[in-house]
């Protein structure tokens, strides 16, 4: 795991609950998710926030026999993005939350989709 624990295992629900409520955010959110991965401080008091993590779990297929061609992975990437206004309240937000498959092996796995 790459970057944040808590924000990549957490409740996507829960921060969001968090940041709609808007008024004292700053400080809930960092008590929730601790320092983030980057900060802007703006002349006029605003500030934005980055959270971000990466998971990667290996596939069933790493570990057999044919796992040098058909090597596979999970990746889930997280990135939280938070404008405060001078007084700590979140004012925009954006929560990405992606999953796919990646291929790293020598060979695409070959899809098993029924049809063909």
């Amino acid at each position: 795991m790459i970057g944040n624990t808590t924000l990549q295992e957490g409740d996507s629900q829960q921060i969001r609950q968090l940041l709609q409520q808007s008024q004292a955010a700053l400080p809930r959110l960092q008590a929730m998710l601790g320092r983030p991965d980057d900060k802007i401080r703006f002349g006029d008091g605003r500030q934005l926030w980055v959270y971000r993590s990466d998971k990667y779990q290996p596939k069933w297929q790493n570990f057999t026999n044919v796992s040098l061609l058909f090597r596979a992975q999970s990746h889930q990437s997280k990135e939280l993005v938070v404008l405060f206004d001078a007084r700590g309240n979140a004012r925009q937000w954006r929560l990405q939350d992606e999953s796919r498959e990646e291929n790293t092996g020598l060979m695409p796995l070959p899809k098993l989709d029924g049809k063909g």
